[in-house]
This record gives structure tokens, sequence and C-alpha cells, in this order.
């Protein structure tokens, strides 16, 4: 009899043990979703200018960087920006968008660059992704749009062995997701040996066809500037991307650090460091008594 009680208490303590990990991951998660809801869906924008010192053509230039992170309600069937989302029922889908973008001289010409990549809430893996890129011997565009069996691309480019081009390209992550992935739940990037289909700027800037490539993943410590941050590594065959970031959400991007090859195979480092940031609704700040904001950016 003993037995059998000793066998229903360890049981139930079992049981309640189980239920209360339950109840607090349910909670942990209610938790992070709360946070994220406040944040993210608060009326702004959140703005990040960056010093950049950008290697391009055996030289270091120096330039800004801005990141820009907001949610949209997007178009399922069309991919673009929902103009009346109350009115678009089942087709609305909510993304968290990052613009990327680039500013820097080379000489007397310069380089505007911006990688725009839309990411379903959910992590479900990135329904678009576009790139522009401007100099003074001219400009390139490249769309990649989620399909039921992959991706579509389409490549636009002055160099005759770039563009024009169009072509599909199996289910994978996107090494541009990889940015709101940190953002949203860095927990969910899969590390080790990971397939990734190379990042629109990269791509551009070294002049490598857009495809998938095997890279490594991992996650460090580093300390810049005398503060301790988490790291997110990146290992391509022919160039590395580390990100630093906050390990605590929002998980704040500090900088980052990407080392290539260029011309002649020589080694090259462009770097990144966090200036300012700012939480804003920047579309509605288009007059000329808002330029002040940018000086708040220092950019």
């Amino acid at each position: 009899m003993k037995f059998k009680i000793f066998l229903a208490l360890g049981g139930l303590l079992t049981f309640a043990y189980f239920a209360y990990g339950f109840i607090n991951n349910n909670d942990e998660g209610a938790l992070a979703k709360d946070s994220f809801s406040k944040l993210w869906y608060d009326g702004n924008a959140e703005i990040n200018s960056y010093t950049l010192s950008q290697n391009r053509y055996g030289e270091t230039h120096d330039g800004n960087a801005v990141l820009i992170f907001v949610t949209e309600d997007f178009s399922k069937r069309k991919q673009v920006k929902l103009d009346n989302p109350d009115e678009a029922g089942s087709d609305r889908q909510p993304v968290f968008k990052l613009n990327f973008t680039k500013s820097f001289l080379t000489g007397i010409y310069p380089y505007t660059i911006m990688n725009s990549v839309f990411s379903p809430i959910d992590l479900s893996g990135a329904v678009k992704s576009t790139c522009s890129v401007q100099e003074w011997c001219g400009h390139t565009f490249t769309q990649i749009n989620k399909t039921k069996i992959g991706f579509d691309s389409k490549e636009f480019s002055y160099f005759e062995s770039e563009g024009d081009d169009t072509k599909s390209l199996p289910s994978g992550i996107l090494e541009d997701e990889l940015w709101n992935m940190i953002r949203i739940n860095p927990s969910k990037i899969p590390l080790g040996r990971v397939q990734l289909l190379r990042g629109n700027i990269a791509v551009k800037l070294m002049h490598r066809p857009l495809e998938y490539v095997v890279a490594e993943i991992f996650r460090g410590k580093a300390t810049i500037e005398q503060k301790n941050f988490t790291t997110l590594n990146i290992v391509f065959p022919e160039r590395k991307l580390v990100i630093y970031y906050d390990d605590k959400f929002p998980h704040t991007i500090h900088g980052w650090d990407e080392t290539y090859g260029e011309f002649g195979n020589t080694a090259t480092v462009t770097s990144a460091r966090l200036k300012k940031s700012i939480r804003l609704p920047y579309w509605k700040l288009h007059n000329k008594e808002h330029l002040s904001y940018r000086d708040s950016l220092g950019i």
C-alpha cells in the first residue's frame, strides 16, 4: 500500500513539474510576444545610424550606413505593402521590414546602396528581398520573390556578365533575412553548416552569382568599444561576416565586420559601428523643419 501511495505521489509531482514548466514556458512566450508588440507596433520605425568604413578598390572609404526596422502590412499575393490593410482580409500578412542603406565615396564618384528584406513575424521565411546599387558607372537592381516552391529572382545590371537575368531558385534561407531574425528572435537562427542564398549587397559588390553556398554559422562573444556583445558569425567560402548585437530583447545591432576577397583576392575588411538609434515615424518627417533629425543621427 505504501509503495502504491509513493507511486501516486510521484506521478502527481511529475505531472505538477511538467505542468509548471508548460505554464512557465507559455508565460515566457506570452511575455516575449507582448514585449515585441509593445515595441514594434507603437507606430514608429527604429532608425539606426552607423559610421561605415567600406573597403572598395583596395582602399577603405568613410561613409554612413543606416538600418531601418519597421513592421508593415504586406500583401501575400502581390508581395507589396498594402494601401488599405483593413480591407485586405486574408491577403494581409504582417511583416518585419529592414531597409539597409550604405553611402560612401570612391574617389570622384559616390556609391549609394539600398537593400530591403521582408520577413513574416513568425519567421516562416523571407517573402521578398530587393537591392539597388547606384554609382557613376551605372546602376543595378535585384528582386527576389518567394513562390510556392522556392524563389524567383530578377537581376538587371549594366555589367554584361550580370544582367539582365531571371531564374528560379529552390527554397532556403536568405543571408539577408538573418538581420531580421536577430531582431525578432536570434535563437531561431540555424547553426552549423547551412545553405544560404548569398546576400544582395555582397553579390553586387563582389560580382558573384546569386546562388546558394554552404556557410558555417555560430554564435560567440566579443568586446567592441569596451562593451560586451553577442556575435553572429557567418563564414562563407570567400567571406566572413560578424554581426554584434545585444543578447537581450530588442537585440539591438551595434555593428558588423565583413572580411572578404576583392580584386586580386586581397583580403579586405568593411566595418560599421552604431552611432545613434532613435524611434520615429520617419515617413511623416519630410519637411525642411525635420532636417534636424539627420543631425541627431549624425548623417
